[in-house]
């Protein structure tokens, strides 16, 4: 009966335990030790592929056409769109879920190509150049494109 009284209050004790180095370590160090969630952006959430996120701030009516911060690692945030975000995930599907919900014509398309490949995201797969390449009916050279960052 002790064995079985143990091991029913020893999950319970290890919670409270950590619970409480946790507050030890948060009032020594000046900070929580887990730091709380920061929002992110639609763009950010394109560009890190967070799919459930981008297609619930959609059905909110978020405009893709929008700039918003995305977090680049070593590097200061940089405002993109969820357009150019879902460029720098280099995912495709990313990609054609955020066009299904913006205003995209030829001029867009030729840039948001001239990124990936400013990206280089080749070095992934090649799948976003080759996709954006298709779209791309103006042919034009990427000299003079600009890249938000």
């Amino acid at each position: 009966m002790l064995a079985f009284a143990t091991a029913l209050a020893l999950p319970g004790f290890i919670v409270a335990l950590t619970t409480g180095a946790s507050g030890i370590l948060a009032l020594a160090a000046d900070r929580p030790v887990l730091p709380a969630p920061q929002p992110i952006s639609l763009a950010e959430a394109a560009a890190t592929r967070d799919f459930g996120e981008v297609a619930l701030r959609f059905g909110y009516g978020e405009d893709p056409h929008r700039r918003g911060p995305v977090r680049l690692p070593a590097r200061s945030p940089v405002m993109l769109t969820a357009l150019e975000g879902a460029v720098m995930s280099g995912n495709p599907v990313m990609f054609s879920l955020v066009r299904d919900h913006a205003v995209v014509d030829e001029t867009d398309v030729h840039h948001l190509r001239c990124l990936a490949e400013r990206l280089d995201l080749a070095y992934r797969d090649g799948r976003m150049i080759a996709y954006l390449t298709r779209l791309d009916r103006t042919g034009a050279s990427c000299e003079g494109v600009d890249t938000p960052w």
